[in-house]
C-alpha cells in the first residue's frame, strides 16, 4: 500500500501536479469567500499566489506525512505484539527498505519498550535516506519519549542524534508539567 502511495508522489512532476490542484482548490475557496464578503460588505484580503503556493506544498507535504503515518501505526499495531517482536524484526531484515525499518523500530519502541537510538541515528544519517523517513523516525522518538521515563542523559543523547529541541522532549515527559 505504501509503495503505491509512493509511486505517486515520488516524482518532482506528479507533486507538482497535486500541489497545483490543492492551489486551485484553495483559490475556488478563496472566490468564494471574498463574494460572500462583498455581499456583507466585509473587506477581503486576497493572499499572493506564492503565498497560496507555499501553503498548497505545506497541506500536499503534510497529508503525506499523516497518511504514511498512519498507515505505519495501523501496521505497526496490527503485526506488533510482545510476543511476536523477534518475528516482527525478521520479516522487517528481510525487506531492508525505510518503511520496514520504520515499521521494526516502531514495534521495539511500543512492545518491547526499546528505542535503539544508535540504529536509528545510522539509518536517518544515510546521505540518500527519506527526509519523509527522517521526519517520521523523529516523530516517533518523541512520542516514545513523551510516554516513556527518559533520564536526563539519555534525553540529552536524545536531543544531539536527533536534533530535537530538549524542551520538546521535557514538556512531553510524564509527570512533568507542560508549559
Amino acid at each position: 500500500m505504501l509503495s503505491s502511495f509512493f509511486d505517486v508522489i515520488k516524482h518532482p512532476e506528479g507533486q507538482q501536479e497535486i500541489e497545483e490542484y490543492i492551489e486551485e482548490r484553495l483559490r475556488l475557496i478563496l472566490e468564494k469567500e471574498k463574494e460572500e464578503a462583498a455581499t456583507k460588505n466585509r473587506t477581503f484580503e486576497d493572499p499572493s499566489g506564492d503565498v497560496l503556493r507555499k501553503l498548497a506544498a505545506s497541506l500536499f507535504w503534510n497529508a503525506n506525512f499523516f497518511v504514511i503515518f498512519g498507515i505505519l501505526e495501523k501496521t505497526m499495531s496490527a503485526l506488533g505484539s510482545d510476543k511476536l517482536v523477534d518475528v516482527a524484526n525478521a520479516v522487517c531484515d528481510k525487506n531492508d527498505n525505510p518503511a520496514h525499518q520504520l515499521i521494526k523500530q516502531g514495534i521495539l519502541m511500543q512492545y518491547d519498550k526499546n528505542l535503539q537510538v544508535d540504529n536509528i541515528t545510522k539509518l536517518i544519517n544515510q546521505k540518500d535516506y527519506s527526509e519523509t523517513a527522517r521526519k517520521l523516525f523523529r516523530f516517533l522518538v518523541v512520542r516514545y519519549c513523551s510516554t516513556h521515563q527518559i533520564t536526563y542523559k539519555d534525553r540529552q543523547r536524545i536531543e544531539h542524534c536527533f536534533g530535537i529541541k530538549s524542551a520538546k522532549l521535557l514538556s512531553m515527559s510524564p509527570g512533568k508539567p507542560t508549559r
